[in-house]
C-alpha cells in the first residue's frame, strides 16, 4: 500500500523503484496489483 501513498505525494513510480531497489517495471506491476485488490467504489476515486 505504500506505493499508493507515495504516488499520492506526487512520486513516480521511478522513484518508488529506486527506494526499493525494484525497475519501473516492477514497481509499476506492484501499483497495478495494488489497485486490483482495491474496492471498485475506492478504486474509482484513486484513478480520478
Amino acid at each position: 500500500m505504500e506505493v499508493v501513498l507515495l504516488i499520492l505525494q506526487g512520486k513516480t513510480l521511478m522513484e518508488f523503484g529506486e527506494k526499493y531497489k525494484l525497475t519501473r517495471e516492477r514497481a509499476r506491476q506492484i501499483w497495478e496489483s495494488t489497485v486490483e485488490k482495491m474496492p471498485e467504489s475506492e478504486r474509482k476515486a484513486w484513478m480520478m
